[in-house]
């Protein structure tokens, strides 16, 4: 895990506030309420709007803590889905032709016929020992799957991951392969569990994306794990020529967590990567993404946001590199991270390596207390919104933008979570005093 720079101390105390963080109430919010006259009525009309019903109505989520119905409800309906428990398949998805799925255990025994090509990626994937924890899922690795996408889904793909600590083995090391072959496409959603037993857990998982030509993918990472546990989820990710990919990591939960995730990407491709923090106690979360451009006109755009509670740690770390013969390409770089409270703290470090001399190419890094909102907050209770729902709405305008480009069922399950995770923090008001 990424260790603090010797200036983090230095860094975290200064208070940094970006114009980009004090646009008018209308940049933030007005897409949510357009057409509703919201900022047009008078101030009494709203003393009895039924501000509640009119959200559930129009964006399909619920400002106030998570409720009853849907505090167990973390399955997509319609998906199909996989489960891997204790490292290995226990259930596979309803049959599906466009879908190959086998586990390390099936290759060993000879089980499965892998196509030889497959098989020349799968093995030298293996033999890149990029770092101690790719090692540590490669001495591990018959636990762990092989999934092969060969023609477009119609349906998400969710893969849960849950873990039983038998026998005090409380650490999970998967290897697992992702392919989607040429033209293809798929939706793929990965949630990562916490002990049943409520004991300590330390998840390290390591996941190979090969993007074929004109493909397309979108994969969601979403913790659920525990304030107790450690979750490292490193992803490696190749698009080929024309091939294109959506990236979506949640983090929510874990004490300590570290999303690495790296990408090639060759002629024409399109990437777009997105991060989301929400963390309160002492939790930690460390983002690293690299991304390699090697092929004309490819396109890149990372957007990562954090809101830190308590005392919670954020750092982004973003390496875009652009190699001489990737002319034309075209990429983005941005971090913004929210404080609450004195004793949270971010710290980014966004960089470009460009030796290419025709491209488009910016990247920022912002930290502010939420508080400087406040004026915000006081716009909507003004309009007769209590306080929790004010806080929400404005978060969640904060919060959409990293959930954009997701498709509709992968969006509503995120935001449960991120419902859910509200519902469980301290009251607001003391933390931005």
């Amino acid at each position: 895990m990424t260790g603090f720079p010797k200036t983090l101390t230095d860094f975290s105390q200064n208070r940094y506030s970006h114009k980009e963080l004090q646009k008018p109430f209308e940049k933030h919010i007005q897409f949510y309420l357009k057409n509703q006259n919201f900022l047009k009525e008078k101030k009494e009309i709203w003393k009895h709007f039924p501000f509640q019903k009119f959200l559930n109505k129009n964006f399909n989520f619920n400002l106030n803590p998570l409720s009853k119905k849907y505090e167990n409800k973390t399955h997509i309906p319609s998906s199909l889905f996989l489960s891997v428990q204790n490292g290995q398949i226990s259930s596979l998805p309803q049959s599906d032709k466009n879908i190959f799925i086998c586990s390390w255990q099936d290759v060993l025994h000879n089980k499965v016929d892998l196509d030889p090509e497959i098989k020349n990626q799968i093995l030298s994937a293996l033999q890149q020992q990029r770092n101690t924890f790719c090692s540590l899922s490669n001495t591990f690795y018959p636990k762990g799957m092989i999934l092969v996408i060969k023609k477009s889904l119609s349906k998400i793909l969710e893969i849960h991951y849950s873990h039983n600590a038998e026998d005090q083995e409380q650490g999970l090391n998967l290897r697992n392969f992702i392919f989607i072959q040429d033209q293809a496409s798929a939706q793929i959603v990965e949630i990562f569990y916490s002990c049943p037993e409520n004991k300590a857990l330390f998840l390290n998982i390591q996941t190979d994306c090969f993007v074929g030509e004109k493909a397309k993918l979108e994969h969601s990472r979403l913790d659920q794990t525990d304030s107790k546990d450690i979750l490292i989820h490193q992803l490696f990710a190749k698009l080929y020529p024309e091939g294109t990919a959506q990236f979506f990591t949640l983090s929510l939960n874990a004490g300590a967590s570290c999303w690495f995730s790296e990408f090639e990407q060759e002629k024409k491709t399109v990437s777009s990567i997105k991060g989301l923090s929400l963390l309160d106690k002492n939790s930690h979360s460390d983002h690293t993404v690299k991304v390699n451009h090697k092929g004309v006109k490819g396109q890149s755009h990372q957007l990562y946001k954090s809101f830190l509670f308590d005392s919670a740690r954020q750092i982004f770390q973003g390496l875009v590199s652009i190699e001489k013969q990737a002319q034309r390409s075209d990429t983005s770089q941005l971090s913004r991270n929210f404080l609450f409270g004195q004793k949270a703290f971010a710290v980014a470090f966004p960089e470009l390596d460009i030796s290419a001399d025709d491209v488009k190419a910016g990247h920022g890094a912002t930290v502010s207390s939420f508080s400087e909102n406040k004026e915000l907050l006081f716009y909507l209770r003004s309009r007769g919104v209590d306080s929790q729902q004010a806080f929400h709405l404005l978060l969640f305008s904060f919060i959409e933008e990293t959930l954009s480009g997701l498709k509709t069922e992968t969006k509503k399950l995120a935001r449960i979570l991120i419902q859910k995770k509200l519902g469980q923090l301290k009251s607001f008001e003391e933390q931005l005093l």
